[in-house]
């Protein structure tokens, strides 16, 4: 696509390894060149490139900068749906093989439906990434956002204050 170009081998992800795509759409979130990062994650999707979660999640990250929240949320649903199917079929590789974290997938649902005003939805999705991570601040912090959002000052304030000592 044109968002690759000639920017390296296996950028538009033609050998069908995820890793080079996710590194480079990743790339264009941080230098907030987000319309060229939706474009490369979209392209590398298309191609078939595995594991898929890895470009879900980034391309769900590239929608919450691009404040899309109903794209985000889709987006990162796909990760969640992704990963599933990953550990399904035995992939296991982690991070270093371009597989996305169930957690940081969760949380990233979170905060998209709590900017979409769905708070029991994204209240499930905090709940998830603290079953997969008990020891985690970021649940009963973005519980706490979430709590906010609905106006409950006083048990949001009881949710930062769980999250403090744990981060």
């Amino acid at each position: 696509g044109r968002a690759w170009g000639s920017r390296g081998p296996d950028a538009d992800g033609s050998s069908g390894d995820a890793r080079i795509p996710g590194v480079a759409a990743g790339c264009w979130l941080g230098v907030r060149r987000l319309d060229e990062g939706a474009e490369a994650s979209w392209a590398a999707i298309a191609a078939g490139c595995r594991p898929l979660s890895g470009l879900w999640w980034e391309r769900g990250r590239l929608e919450a900068g691009r404040r899309d929240w109903q794209a985000a949320a889709g987006a990162f649903r796909s990760t969640i749906a992704a990963i599933e199917t990953e550990h399904s079929q035995g992939a296991r590789g982690g991070s270093e093989r371009g597989q996305a974290n169930g957690f940081s997938a969760y949380l990233g649902l979170a905060r998209s439906l709590i900017e979409l005003g769905r708070g029991d939805s994204a209240d499930e999705a905090i709940s998830q990434a603290g079953r997969v991570s008990p020891s985690a601040w970021e649940p009963s912090y973005w519980r706490g956002r979430n709590l906010l959002a609905a106006g409950e000052a006083s048990a949001a304030l009881r949710a930062f204050e769980a999250a403090a000592p744990l981060g």
